[in-house]
């Protein structure tokens, strides 16, 4: 019978693990996009609408704004902007102009960059907690994170380049005017929520795992057998 290395049963894990919270935040990102939509700060560009048959007009706003306020144009047809799409494109472009909120583009670069930081957080906590034995340390990789080179260096600036990459995303779809910044603050905030439970509730990379479990265990009774013999040395 053919045994499976533990670390690559570990790896197999996370990494299904964060397929899962990926999944998950991709699905919901999807059904907010058809079910509330919004329209794209380009959205005028793309669909070209015929401006003369567009009906505009104004009602009273009320006493108290003494006013007139516009009404919502609801009825209008897209032509869709030949000079920059061919053929089926257009439609579907157009398709696409209609589902601003939340941002995709933020919501999944906010989860990569929750996982990784959440995953190198929970690796530390980890090695400073430190397993039963030398070998099991080495075999675990927890000697590189406990390093204080790693520790106060690198994975603080491996977290920092993943949030610098997002933050870098979500602000070029307010650049590029593919999304209002509310689409793109609520897209985050989605990625973050949904990654860091995945992370914390599904995962649970900051529980220690059975090896740590056994090896505290070990070390407790030690401990206990140290504390009768003394006791049995002076009594």
């Amino acid at each position: 019978m053919i045994k499976v290395p533990s670390h690559l049963i570990r790896t197999a894990r996370v990494l299904l693990g964060y397929l899962l919270g990926a999944g998950v935040v991709k699905t919901i990102t999807h059904l907010l996009k058809y079910s509330v939509g919004r329209l794209r700060p380009h959205f005028l560009s793309v669909c070209q609408p015929d401006w003369a048959a567009l009906e505009c007009a104004t009602q009273d706003a009320g006493a108290l704004l003494a006013a007139q306020r516009p009404l919502y144009v609801t009825n209008y047809t897209c032509a869709g902007n030949h000079d920059l799409f061919e053929g089926a494109e257009v439609e579907e472009r157009v398709l696409q102009s209609r589902l601003s909120f939340p941002s995709g583009h933020a919501s999944f670069s906010a989860q990569a960059m929750t996982f990784v930081a959440l995953y190198l957080q929970a690796r530390m906590a980890q090695a400073k907690r430190g397993s039963s034995s030398p070998r099991r340390r080495r075999r675990r990789g927890d000697d590189l994170y406990s390093s204080w080179l790693w520790r106060s260096f690198a994975v603080p600036f491996v977290q920092f380049c993943a949030a610098a990459f997002a933050a870098f995303v979500s602000a070029s779809r307010v650049s590029d005017y593919k999304h209002h910044p509310g689409d793109v603050l609520a897209g985050a905030a989605l990625g973050v929520a949904a990654q860091a439970a995945n992370v914390v509730w599904v995962l649970r990379l900051f529980e220690p795992g059975e090896e740590e479990k056994k090896g505290g265990e070990g070390r407790r009774r030690k401990q206990e057998n140290k504390y009768r013999d003394y006791n049995g040395e002076n009594s």
